[in-house]
């Protein structure tokens, strides 16, 4: 399954996403775990309520890619757009 696709992807966060206003209760050590792969673009993550693509985690990836300067801004959809050409998606 390809978790960029946009029909994949949530379209905003969920309401108990982890990165929200409200979040999920996890252990320090998940949250660091997930942090990790996110912030070092290894992976995506799935979404607890919806099994598509977390767009909180896609926010985070978005901001690291326009950090590392390979983006030329921080969204979500420029970072899709750039995640799926880079990968032949």
């Amino acid at each position: 399954m390809n978790y960029l696709d946009k029909t994949n992807c949530n379209k905003a966060k969920c309401k108990s996403c982890m990165f929200g206003n409200n979040p999920i209760s996890l252990s320090e050590e998940r949250l660091k775990e997930i942090n990790g792969y996110l912030t070092g673009l290894q992976s995506s993550h799935v979404c607890h309520v919806t099994n598509k693509t977390c767009y909180g985690g896609l926010e985070v990836q978005a901001k690291q890619m326009h950090q590392l300067g390979i983006t030329p801004d921080a969204t979500v959809e420029t970072f899709l757009n750039t995640a799926r050409q880079v990968l032949n998606l």
